[in-house]
């Protein structure tokens, strides 16, 4: 081969070397993993006229796979069943469609994913352990860290199947300084293992929201307010989103809105999640425009005071009515749900009963929990260690008559007032253990239920006197019914005042009903 012709072969082999690396970067580039884009919705509606809101997971040519916000269970629909795909779906149309609190949840539930709680040393020097932990991850000052070190697998020398990891934990750490992707920190324990880059830390750093009432402009709480942020709670425990409880916040909440304060500013917000352990606070107002309105919900970061989230949504205020009036300087805010006096020597409080059926898996809305609830045969029953309470939280200065009919037949039930001190009537069921059927009011046996299946507990107070009762197989006036009286409630239980007696029911029994007059 001549020599002009070797070097055109070797021009023609650069080139195709050129080309190939520029076109297998290209390939690298497209090939960017898929978590690294934001997430987005989208709205599918079928031909059958069914809608969902979702969040992408493929919109193919012959599927669309998403995450439903509604059931939070993947969904997937051939192509041939689609009518129409709304992709990207603005934030503002999927709250139109599904609501505020749904939207709200998903987001936070973003958020609680990004908080990754395991990362790896990055740097060591004699004062400082940098780790790759940050802010971005739910890290904070005073955060503890537990250090690791990955020795590798343990293989059955057999078969070579992998029984676990050696992974002894060789050191604790405490956070002193926080940037956005790593942390400082210092070493806070005795061992004496060096740490190392490389090693693994974690934390055990979780989302833990604060959802506040959310109050007009003024500060005066509606019943819309109230109910929105009961419907955010309920769907962020869906969510699995661990949420401040309510009795934990009502003994906070007081002390704020005495100082004047409604909670709208990040100070506030930040202040609040200080007070209940809470790292974020969702926290809000509504802007009423006749009998329209627009709700304004944020999320307030509590270290950083920063709003993480703000979004809005057009609300209907036609049938709202007063919960809780305005705020005065240096006192609790105005008339409450409880019935207490106004200024004006006017009682706020209603003798029309609320009840309802818990037969569709929802409560009544004088109730509210942040508890899991499933739906049963006649009626719900709560998670382990889960308490449903009112929403009012003084029933010591009103009368009332409160009944819950439940059935006895999968497990024992609580049915009382208080929050920590309580006074409460136990009724054990009748089918295992070794206090079959036993009622007590507090430590205090009272009687015996033979029977299995629905019965009627009632507390009623007049004055200072509550008397608890039990309706034995709900059939009316009987000779089983048990009864017990205190004379007054305010001697038996001194260390209750106005801001901690919800009434409540708790336990394995199924719920049917409620009702409160």
């Amino acid at each position: 081969m001549s020599c002009p012709l070797k070097q055109l072969h070797l021009a023609a082999i650069c080139i195709f070397i050129i080309m190939a690396s520029i076109y297998s970067h290209a390939q690298e580039k497209k090939a960017d993993p898929p978590e690294k884009k934001e997430a987005s919705l989208l709205r599918v509606t079928t031909r059958s006229s069914k809608v969902y809101v979702g969040q992408v997971i493929e919109n193919g040519k012959l599927v669309v796979k998403f995450l439903d916000l509604v059931s939070n269970e993947p969904v997937e629909i051939a192509k041939s069943d689609v009518k129409e795909v709304v992709n990207p779906l603005p934030f503002d149309d999927a709250v139109k469609s599904i609501g505020l609190p749904r939207l709200l949840s998903w987001k936070i539930g973003l958020l609680a994913k990004k908080m990754s709680n395991s990362g790896k040393v990055a740097k060591v020097t004699s004062q400082v352990v940098y780790v790759t932990l940050g802010s971005s991850s739910g890290v904070r000052v005073g955060t503890m860290l537990s250090v690791y070190r990955n020795h590798g697998e343990i293989k059955d020398p057999t078969t070579g199947a992998v029984l676990g990891i050696e992974r002894p934990m060789i050191s604790s750490l405490v956070v002193t300084e926080v940037e956005e992707n790593f942390s400082k920190a210092k070493i806070n324990s005795n061992l004496e293992i060096p740490i190392q880059v490389g090693d693994e830390v974690e934390s055990k750093v979780g989302l833990v929201i604060a959802v506040c009432p959310l109050r007009n402009e003024d500060g005066e709480l509606t019943s819309v307010g109230s109910t929105m942020s009961e419907e955010i709670t309920t769907s962020l425990v869906q969510a699995s989103i661990k949420v401040v409880e309510r009795s934990v916040l009502a003994t906070v909440l007081p002390e704020l809105i005495a100082q004047n304060t409604i909670l709208f500013d990040p100070k506030s917000a930040q202040k609040l999640g200080e007070l209940t352990g809470a790292n974020y606070v969702v926290t809000g107002k509504i802007v009423p425009n006749r009998n329209t309105g627009t709700a304004f919900v944020r999320l307030v970061d509590v270290q950083s005071a920063e709003v993480a989230l703000a979004v809005s949504t057009n609300i209907n205020l036609k049938n709202t009515s007063v919960v809780q009036g305005k705020p005065a300087n240096s006192q609790p805010a105005g008339p409450s749900a409880s019935g207490s006096p106004s200024s004006s020597g006017k009682s706020t409080s209603s003798t029309r009963p609320s009840s309802g059926s818990f037969k569709d898996g929802r409560l009544p809305s004088f109730l509210t929990s942040s508890t899991r609830i499933s739906k049963a045969k006649s009626g719900i029953t709560i998670a382990d260690g889960g308490v449903i309470r009112t929403k009012d939280v003084n029933f010591l200065d009103r009368d009332f008559t409160f009944e819950v009919l439940l059935d006895n037949s999968t497990g024992g039930a609580h049915v009382g007032i208080g929050t920590r001190d309580t006074v409460q009537l136990q009724l054990h069921t009748t089918a295992v253990g070794n206090n079959r059927g036993e009622v007590k009011l507090n430590e205090s046996i009272i009687g015996n239920i033979s029977s299995t299946g629905a019965h009627l507990l009632r507390i009623q107070k007049k004055g200072d006197t509550v008397t608890f009762q039990i309706d034995v197989d709900n059939d009316g006036l009987s000779d089983d019914d048990l009864e017990t009286i205190i004379p007054n409630i305010r001697e038996h239980a001194p260390s209750f005042h106005s801001k901690n007696v919800p009434l409540f029911l708790s336990g394995k029994a199924e719920f049917i009903s409620a009702s409160l007059k």
